[in-house]
């Protein structure tokens, strides 16, 4: 419990630190907030569960409903209301992908912009709860 404990103040401080570096648009912002959403949840969901869960467990979770409002994702109209098995359309203009290994032990989540064909901006973090920017090879900005 206590080791858990930890693991989450790590992850919020490490995610803090991380949301600084990232430019102030709000299609980036939404994107860091919703994994951050996800991270948080997942990590509530196992605390309880002992396990990770896949996205048809984690839309239906109370957890993430409760990250989701936490964030004020909610509030800003960028993630839909449903939160149903397709996940790709939780936030428009960006594709989320959620995997979960199969002990249920790790996950990671990525979302990518798909506004723009060239250099597509990405995020992806997993149980360690540390958000990592990135952009296709050869990509300047």
């Amino acid at each position: 419990m206590k080791s858990q404990a930890l693991v989450l103040l790590f992850a919020f401080i490490s995610l803090s630190s991380a949301v600084g570096r990232i430019p102030e648009q709000s299609g980036k912002q939404s994107a860091v907030d919703l994994i951050r959403a996800i991270n948080t949840a997942e990590h509530a969901y196992s605390r309880h569960q002992h396990y990770f869960a896949n996205w048809s467990e984690l839309s239906k979770s109370e957890e993430l409903k409760a990250a989701i409002q936490h964030f004020h994702l909610a509030d800003s109209g960028l993630v839909t209301a449903k939160l149903s098995d397709s996940y790709s359309s939780i936030l428009p203009g960006w594709t989320l992908r959620l995997t979960v290994s199969e002990d249920r032990k790790s996950y990671a989540v990525f979302i990518t912009d798909n506004t723009t064909e060239k250099c597509p901006l990405s995020f992806q973090s997993d149980e360690g709860g540390i958000i990592r920017q990135a952009t296709e090879l050869g990509c300047t900005s």
